[in-house]
């Protein structure tokens, strides 16, 4: 998802990101946090600030809850 999302391919980035979420959600939680990130950075890139808002929070509380420190100032400062 990040590659297609680098080369501007949107719609394809978006698919990748959200088949892979579905396949991790609830089972791998970094993972989830991960996709979830990827899809808040996509969502920017696309100007589409609720969604990228709703997806790093979605992130952020995941990382929380798996304690990991560098990850939870990374995606605060993407929503700062």
């Amino acid at each position: 998802g990040n590659t297609l999302r680098e080369a501007g391919q949107f719609q394809r980035a978006e698919e990748f990101f959200l088949k892979g979420l579905n396949l991790v959600k609830g089972k791998r939680k970094h993972w989830e946090a991960s996709a979830q990130e990827g899809l808040g950075l996509l969502y920017r890139n696309m100007g589409l600030t609720e969604k990228a808002i709703l997806s790093f929070n979605s992130a952020l509380d995941i990382y929380k809850e798996l304690r990991a420190e560098t990850s939870i100032r990374a995606t605060t400062a993407l929503l700062e």
